[in-house]
């Protein structure tokens, strides 16, 4: 380009010269026309020249094409226009870079992150957030609320932060944190979904055991008297008073081991963990209940070599439970399966074809004493869930997907 402009202006000087040369004839001054017009021409076409190179330059880098290189034309321009290609280059590459690392950081985060633009459109959305919200794909916020009723009201004022704990599923509980912020007077909502579930139920299950230490507490302080005293009482009754004192003590004798059931509900130990194999979980938990279960088809299906980190003793205890409970309902037809999940977590199902749990009684099943057998404790799923919640675990009653099974208990554990 320098090398043009010297010339434009040599010719433009003689010219000049030309021009205002003294007694200069026609044809001189029709020659120094020609040259004014021949620097004009020239200085237009180097100018549409480097215009052309900058234009193609630019639909390069629009398009994401970084290979183009200039040959033609002046050469500091183009060493310019090539070194500029370049760091621009270099600059989307670390941009892309920063993008791919900050998205793997975001999906190994174990809460759910949503970023949401000012028309509704999710921006960002992990992968924990789509597996909370039980979707596989979140592109604006209609979506998420049809998923988790009561989003739109909860995102409605974005510059106001705060948190709401909302009911996403039977056995999921989320808090969901939101705030807002204002970049380039666009406004971008970030909301943190959190899964509850677990910990609520770990307070529920906690609220229970600090009463039934209180009741078992006072209770057994008040009959241990009373049986005592009734059992020194029979040898010197006779008659109607012996009956009646008879009563009395099996009446307390009854309460107390009624008590007792309420003390192995309470004083589960803390975990002792192990590496221990599944599959020694689950065979030791079937012979222990080989008596009870000989009527039973039981089919085993666990993963080789499938480790976990547990209490064996809990675990065991917490699969005879489940064992029982299909027993006492009835089943032939006993299903066991275990598999590693995705998240590192471990599932261990047990279906069974015994009598369905009626709907009405599914949200209460783990509650404590709350039974729907005859003589039936009320224990045994209660145990099984505080064992699940001590391993940082859980257990939840599904619906099965294979006949002739009516229903499926799925414990899973880190």
């Amino acid at each position: 380009m320098t090398r043009i402009l010297k010339h434009i202006v040599f010719v433009a000087v003689i010219a000049v010269a030309l021009l205002f040369s003294v007694g200069a004839s026609p044809t001189v001054m029709a020659v120094a026309m020609a040259a004014v017009a021949a620097a004009a021409a020239i200085g237009i076409a180097a100018v549409k020249h480097e215009r052309q190179k900058y234009a193609t330059l630019l639909e390069a880098i629009r398009n994401n094409d970084f290979t183009m290189r200039f040959q033609k034309g002046d050469k500091e321009i183009n060493a310019l226009l090539d070194s500029l290609t370049e760091i621009i280059k270099q600059s989307k590459s670390g941009a892309e870079l920063r993008e791919r690392y900050y998205k793997a950081i975001i999906d190994r985060v174990n809460a759910g992150i949503i970023a949401i633009d000012s028309n509704g459109n999710v921006r960002i959305c992990n992968d924990n957030a789509l597996k909370m919200l039980g979707m596989k794909y979140a592109a604006n916020t209609a979506a998420i609320n049809r998923s988790l009723p009561g989003f739109n009201n909860i995102i409605a004022d974005s510059t106001v932060a705060g948190t709401t704990i909302v009911g996403c599923g039977k056995d999921k509980n989320l808090s969901v944190s939101v705030s807002g912020f204002v970049h380039d007077g666009n406004t971008t909502t970030v909301c943190v979904l959190t899964d509850i579930h677990n910990a609520l139920s770990r307070k529920e299950v906690d609220a229970w055991i600090n009463l039934t230490r209180v009741l078992t507490h006072e209770i057994m302080n008040s009959i241990a008297p009373i049986n005592a005293l009734s059992d020194s009482l029979l040898p010197t009754a006779s008659g109607t008073m012996k009956e009646k004192i008879e009563v009395i003590r099996d009446t307390s004798a009854s309460l107390m081991a009624f008590t007792e059931t309420f003390r192995k509900f309470s004083a589960i130990p803390k975990p002792q963990r192990q590496l221990v194999y599944v599959a020694d979980l689950i065979s030791e938990a079937t012979t222990l209940l080989s008596e009870s279960i000989a009527n039973a088809s039981v089919k085993i299906h666990t993963e080789n070599d499938l480790i976990v980190n547990a209490d064996r003793t809990l675990m065991v205890r917490a699969l005879v439970n489940l064992l029982h409970n299909a027993v006492d309902a009835g089943a032939t037809k006993i299903d066991i399966c275990s598999r590693s999940c995705s998240d590192d977590s471990v599932v261990i199902d047990i279906s069974d074809n015994g009598s369905p749990i009626p709907e009405e009684c599914r949200d209460r099943i783990f509650v404590p004493f709350f039974t729907t057998k005859q003589n039936g404790s009320g224990i045994g799923l209660a145990v099984a869930r505080r064992v699940l919640s001590l391993h940082d675990g859980g257990i939840s009653l599904i619906q099965p997907t294979d006949a002739p099974y009516t229903k499926t208990f799925r414990m899973s554990l880190l």
